[in-house]
């Protein structure tokens, strides 16, 4: 099963990780780890996800989102 990540949420997702490890020596690693712990939750359970034709499916990660961060800005991503 290939995992496509929207380009804006796979650049989020890189700033996140490095601004976590910044802050704190591992953290941005452990944060990696529970992203790809979801990622992985999709991969396990492809049927929980709609059939966009035969044979694909669309489990979406559309935002690594800051909670400090205006909500719904993603929003337009879907």
């Amino acid at each position: 099963m290939q995992i496509l990540f929207h380009p804006e949420a796979q650049a989020e997702l890189n700033y996140a990780i490095n601004h976590y490890e910044d802050s704190e020596p591992s953290l941005g690693y452990q944060f990696a780890i529970e992203v790809f712990a979801a990622v992985e939750r999709i991969k396990a359970n492809p049927r929980l996800w709609p059939l966009l034709n035969y044979e694909v499916r669309r489990g979406l990660i559309q935002a690594m989102m800051h909670l400090h961060r205006e909500p719904g800005y993603w929003g337009k991503r879907a």
